[in-house]
């Protein structure tokens, strides 16, 4: 009591001496990291805290704290603050050094807070001063925490609120912080349970009609885990986005957005209430072929092979020639003169089930015009042929 009195009238001197101003407090790294955002089980953890003050004033007193939370009941074994860190305080403050009080932890679920209720410094920290000041050490984590998310923040002691620097005359300042920073435990021996069937969504490569593939989503451990759906592109449509498993969504494509000659991404994460699941990703990909074979019916799917008359006919100098897949299906459409022979190749390539046109610009194979007269066209797919006439008028 009498030493924190004491630490109390001390701090009170220095706020009245001096004005306390300062630029900011950072995370500047984090040392035991499995990776980027997951803090591992069994190991230690340190956190590095720069303070920065480019206010160029001396700052003569704070308070302050920092503090360590989960709100799904992740718990550690222990929380060390260190207020000297890498500096040499009693270089910086050659009178009082540090003053701290009421420096403490609270281990357990939900909140663990390292508080300093003030530190006073009897020399005023350097205006331009940059360096790490703080550490804060934690774990090691049991992995039944494995999932559970654990986040640092700022906090005025006790654990609410903001960190303050005061001055002389009653005016506070508050420094800015970068936080919060939040880590998902990660246990490298866990797997998800949660299992998609199939694990990818990959449409063929030339499949331009809407196409729908249905995934089942199960839980290895258990039934009945409720779960959430999340994709980003409009091209994609998942349905239903919410469920239980095991439950079968549908993944269809929306394709009047897609441009053929792309390639297109998405993924689908599978998020679950049970603290056990990690989020769960499905990849999903489909490329549109280039084609010079143009769909114009993607909502109708043809039941027969057809081929349609061309429009206009006559025609000068160009006429569209359209003809109906039921099934994917090789086909070639070809042009011939009068004496039979080939004039141009307007189609000869693998398409999908659907409705399609082509365009006749009146050219040869080598781009040359061909001259007024009658021309046959003629589709070859599977067992199907058919030929038709049509009429260059120049």
């Amino acid at each position: 009591m009498k030493l924190k009195l004491l630490g109390v009238l001390l701090l009170m001197v220095l706020f009245a001496s001096g004005t306390v101003l300062g630029s900011s407090l950072t995370l500047e790294r984090v040392e035991g990291l499995y990776e980027a955002g997951k803090l591992p089980i069994d190991e230690t953890i340190v956190f590095y805290i720069r303070m920065t003050n480019t206010e160029g004033v001396e700052m003569r007193g704070i308070i302050n704290g920092f503090r360590l939370h989960s709100e799904d009941g992740a718990e550690w074994t222990s929380t060390v603050g260190d207020t000297l860190a890498t500096l040499d305080w009693a270089t910086i403050f050659p009178i009082a050094h540090i003053i701290e009080n009421s420096v403490f932890s609270v281990t357990g679920s939900g909140a663990d807070t390292i508080g300093f209720n003030f530190a006073g410094m009897g020399g005023g920290l350097p205006a331009d001063f940059d360096d790490t000041a703080y550490t804060l050490t934690i774990g090691p984590i049991a992995a039944a925490h494995h999932g559970k998310t654990i986040c640092l923040d700022s906090s005025f002691y006790p654990p609410s609120g903001l960190w303050k620097w005061a001055a002389g005359g009653g005016d506070n300042y508050f420094p800015d912080w970068d936080g919060p920073h939040c880590y998902t435990v990660y246990d490298p021996a866990a797997k998800p349970s949660f299992v998609a069937d199939p694990v990818e969504v990959v449409w063929d490569l030339d499949q331009i009609q809407p196409a729908n593939v249905d995934v089942v989503i199960t839980d290895s451990d258990a039934s009945g885990i409720s779960f959430t759906l999340a994709k980003s592109q409009d091209w994609l449509v998942i349905d239903p986005d919410v469920g239980t498993t095991p439950q079968t969504i549908t993944c269809s494509l929306v394709v009047d957005i897609l441009v053929t000659g792309q390639m297109y991404y998405d993924t689908i994460w599978v998020t679950s209430d049970d603290a056990g699941n990690s989020p769960f990703a499905v990849p999903c990909s489909v490329y549109v072929i280039a084609s010079d074979v143009e769909l114009y019916g993607g909502e109708n799917r043809p039941t027969s092979f057809t081929l349609s008359q061309n429009y206009p006919n006559p025609f000068n100098p160009r006429t569209q020639i359209r003809f109906d897949l039921p099934v994917r299906t090789h086909v070639s459409l070809t042009v011939y003169n009068v004496l039979g022979q080939q004039v141009n190749a307007l189609v000869d390539e693998v398409l999908p089930r659907g409705q399609y046109v082509v365009d006749w610009d009146g050219a040869d194979q080598s781009g040359s015009a061909v001259s007024s007269g009658i021309y046959f066209y003629r589709i070859e797919a599977e067992t199907f042929t058919e030929t038709r006439k049509m009429v260059l008028l120049k």
